[in-house]
């Protein structure tokens, strides 16, 4: 599974300007199965193939910036069913999507954190709210206007604030290692337990875009199986983990209906129930082959 991530630097012309043509070229070029794109123009489509959502249109003037007809600051595309759309704080700056995919269910959150520098303080507030009350993995994914690494982005102080925020999160900043990278790649941990995963930037005309094409792979690891048992090797917090990741609490504790996925649900404490409950833990390796494996 690919996904990109690229800042266009905002479209110019028409959308048959041949600027225009050439950033659909070298983003499909990658075949990507999710594609987020900021600073962009609501009419720019990547094909039949691509599902798209995106922010609202911008006013002539907002935060202090001017803008053209038609231009937005977030867009999501994908090969991917659509699912729940998430609501955000801000219609024009951030955009989160479920995405069915065949890692599991993953929350899209495209966006860009402080379009002006003095409004970094106060996105970066409201996105956490919106964060942290999404059910499921996350892909938080865009334009971060911060540097990981030395020179330190907006601030340092302010990166300690991130990284502080994704880790109680339980968040892995795919992209942090990258020298005056702004745009990043955030993924949940329990999305990538289990599978691996490569990032790859790739260099564009300066006069396309001043940022890199951000292009991150994960790939499920391969189990060895015994034979006539496919569940050999998977780990029962795995399982669990995968199962609320796609299906969330509310719909699991449906399907299955147990105490503890119904009542202050935790990964924790259902684990701890399941390990001295066959009955219950046989259900949930039914459902985890019927959803996974099947």
């Amino acid at each position: 599974m690919k996904i990109l991530s690229w800042n266009v630097n905002r479209h110019d012309g028409d959308l048959e300007h041949q600027s225009n043509a050439t950033r659909k070229e070298l983003i499909l070029e990658h075949d990507a199965d999710i594609v987020i794109l900021t600073n962009t123009r609501l009419k720019f489509h990547l094909g039949d193939s691509y599902k798209r959502i995106y922010t609202t249109e911008m006013p002539q003037r907002h935060d202090g910036i001017a803008y053209k007809a038609g231009e937005n600051r977030v867009a999501i595309f994908t090969k991917f069913s659509f699912k729940n759309k998430v609501k955000t704080y801000d219609d024009y700056s951030s955009v989160c999507q479920m995405l069915e995919t065949p890692l599991g269910n993953l929350n899209v959150y495209g966006t860009i954190i402080g379009a002006q520098k003095d409004l970094f303080e106060s996105d970066f507030v409201e996105q956490k709210d919106d964060l942290e009350r999404i059910q499921g993995a996350i892909c938080y994914v865009g334009d971060f206007n911060m540097s990981f690494v030395e020179p330190f982005l907006p601030s340092e102080d302010k990166v300690k604030d991130m990284n502080s925020f994704i880790e109680e999160q339980k968040m892995a900043v795919l992209t942090a290692d990258f020298e005056n990278l702004k745009n990043h790649v955030a993924v949940s941990k329990s999305f990538l337990k289990g599978n691996t995963t490569q990032v790859e930037l790739f260099e564009v005309p300066k006069e396309i875009s001043e940022e890199e094409i951000i292009v991150v792979e994960i790939k499920e690891k391969e189990i060895k199986k015994q034979v006539n048992n496919p569940l050999h090797g998977v780990k029962l917090a795995y399982m669990l983990e995968k199962l609320v990741d796609h299906y969330g609490w509310d719909e699991l504790g449906d399907r299955i209906r147990i105490n503890s996925f119904n009542s202050n649900p935790g990964i924790k404490s259902s684990l701890k129930f399941l390990r001295k409950t066959d009955w219950a833990r046989k259900k949930v390796e039914d459902m985890y082959l019927r959803t996974f494996v099947d």
